[in-house]
């Protein structure tokens, strides 16, 4: 086996998967340059667009953790993508793009600890309703 992580088995024999991961993120960065691909197809990543100050385009979103007019918290795949600014508004949201519109001030992106796909995503968190078999009901029965 390879010192570089690179060996055989699962997670490459690298403590914690982390070699694993980045040996995968160069993989994926090569096949996105040789077959021309755009690395965040490749890759899973946000793409961002910001139309003049006036709107914002949030694509492979993974749901609006936080909304106020002058804030906005959107999960991204490996983070979290922090909105501020004035009387923005939800223009358009479903599961492929977000589009936020107002007067946008400031992005930042906030990374979460421990990387990997799933740490960008909004989790279980539900607004309203129920769903799935045994969602919790008012008064905490069961369905």
């Amino acid at each position: 086996m390879a010192r570089d992580g690179r060996g055989g088995g699962a997670g490459g024999g690298v403590a914690g998967g982390e070699g694993w991961r980045q040996w995968l993120a160069g993989l994926e960065d090569s096949l996105a340059g040789a077959l021309e691909l755009p690395r965040d197809a490749v890759r899973n990543l946000p793409r961002i667009t910001l139309l003049g100050g006036l709107e914002l385009v949030v694509e492979n979103h993974r749901g609006v953790l936080f909304f106020a007019p002058g804030r906005v918290l959107v999960a991204v795949p490996g983070g979290r993508l922090e909105v501020t600014g004035r009387e923005l508004a939800i223009g358009r949201i479903d599961r492929e793009q977000l589009r936020l519109q107002g007067q946008v001030e400031q992005l930042r992106f906030l990374p979460v600890s421990g990387g990997g796909e799933e740490s960008g995503r909004a989790g279980p968190r539900r607004t309203g309703g129920f769903s799935g078999r045994g969602a919790s009901r008012p008064g905490g029965k069961a369905r």
